[in-house]
């Protein structure tokens, strides 16, 4: 059987290791502590910035993606003024045309009115005398 002797050395041996474990903390347990900490610290504050930094990203993201659909119902605004304005253009044209059309018709009748006129005009100063040539012709 063993025997254990309690005696000064054990009370030496507890106060040694008692001594070891306070060093230890001292000099290796607190520091590492220490650094651990810090680098959590660190990590935190760098998910943060990360987190910060996507909410910003996604934040203009959504502002490029709102500018975008803004610019592209401008353009769609911009394309149908036009081509109103271009509509707008061509009655506008047309019925110029159409209207110039019409006075060149007018003027066209008027002026074939006018030469009928004339030609009816010469013609009836000419049947007298043509008149006078056919009646001699018949009796001649």
């Amino acid at each position: 059987m063993v025997s254990v002797n309690l005696d000064i050395t054990f009370l030496i041996q507890i106060v040694n290791f008692l001594v070891a474990i306070f060093v230890l903390n001292l000099v290796l347990i607190r520091p590492v502590r220490k650094i651990l900490a810090e680098r959590r610290e660190r990590l935190h504050g760098f998910i943060a910035e990360a987190e910060k930094f996507n909410g910003a990203s996604d934040m203009r993201l959504k502002n490029y993606a709102a500018e975008l659909a803004a610019a592209r119902n401008k353009a769609g605004e911009q394309k149908e003024l036009i081509r109103l304005q271009g509509l707008d253009a061509e009655q506008s044209i047309l019925g110029s045309a159409q209207n110039e059309a019409q006075g060149i018709a007018q003027k066209s009748r008027r002026d074939v009115e006018r030469e009928l006129a004339e030609a009816r005009l010469i013609l009836r100063g000419r049947i007298e005398s043509m008149s006078a040539r056919v009646v001699a012709r018949l009796l001649g």
